[in-house]
């Protein structure tokens, strides 16, 4: 005699277990597809962030420099000068730097011309000497470059768009382009230790 098989409640899943086993597989699914699309756009953000990272470690190195820029009226055996127009500025700093160990200070000229923003770096020795040249570009597609100087000690303290005079630096410098810039440029603010 044969006997027939029945099936028991217990056997196969029922219809709400099948439903969480649906429902945890498109939970998964859906971190799968957010942890892939974060790493999509970290690389793609870090790559673009390589491609930019020697303007940027300009930039930083500007802002080292203008920082301790050197009074004119310190007493040397070169020419100490900050001039600054409304489309660049030129000063020195005697702050020591490792790609220049031998070098007495830098001369570092900034200038806007078309639509680059660039950075001219001479080495030079006791003597005011040329050691080194050095050029980079600060930013590129660069319009409406503005550079102004702040002077704390006017009658009324103000931004200038020039800065003419030989015995002191300007308290603050800023650089300002328009949005559009490759890296982008934020409002470039630096206070100059040896102002006053």
């Amino acid at each position: 005699m044969m006997r027939r098989h029945h099936p028991s409640p217990q056997s196969g899943l029922s219809l709400f277990e099948l439903l969480i086993a649906l429902a945890l597989l498109a939970f998964i699914s859906l971190a799968l597809a957010s942890s892939f699309n974060l790493g999509s756009r970290l690389f793609v953000k870090s790559t673009e962030m390589a491609a930019l990272s020697d303007e940027l470690a300009l930039r930083s190195r500007l802002r080292g420099w203008l920082a301790t820029a050197t009074p004119p009226s310190l007493l040397a055996g070169f020419a100490l000068k900050f001039e600054g127009q409304s489309d660049g500025l030129t000063f020195v700093t005697l702050t020591p730097t490792p790609f220049a160990p031998d070098a007495a200070g830098l001369s570092v000229s900034i200038k806007s011309e078309d639509t680059t923003l660039s950075m001219t770096v001479i080495a030079f020795d006791d003597d005011g000497a040329e050691l080194h040249r050095y050029s980079g570009t600060l930013a590129n597609n660069t319009t409406e470059v503005r550079f102004s100087y702040f002077s704390a000690t006017d009658e009324i303290p103000n931004w200038r768009t020039e800065w003419n005079e030989t015995a002191r630096l300007p308290d603050l410098v800023r650089i300002e382009m328009a949005e559009g810039s490759q890296p982008d440029w934020p409002e470039f603010t630096v206070k100059i230790l040896m102002s006053q």
